[in-house]
């Protein structure tokens, strides 16, 4: 009866910026029973992406994926 799942894109504006971030779609499950389960998915979302948007032109995308996703469940 209550939505606890979080997602959010990242849809580069300019043809440099797709050449550097790629398109990135983020999904976190809420934890559905657990106390602040929304939150916990949207604080994941939120701090994967933007340490996602910290990504150099040189480092490689699968880098920059594992670097966020330490950063979101720190």
């Amino acid at each position: 009866s209550y939505q606890e799942d979080y997602f959010a894109t990242l849809d580069p504006a300019t043809p440099e910026e797709t050449a550097r971030y790629g398109l990135l779609s983020v999904v976190a499950d809420g934890m559905g029973g657990m106390a602040h389960g929304d939150a916990a998915a949207q604080i994941a979302v939120k701090t994967f992406v933007a340490a996602y948007r910290e990504k150099a032109v040189e480092e490689p995308v699968k880098d920059a994926l594992m670097r966020s996703a330490r950063a979101a469940n720190r």
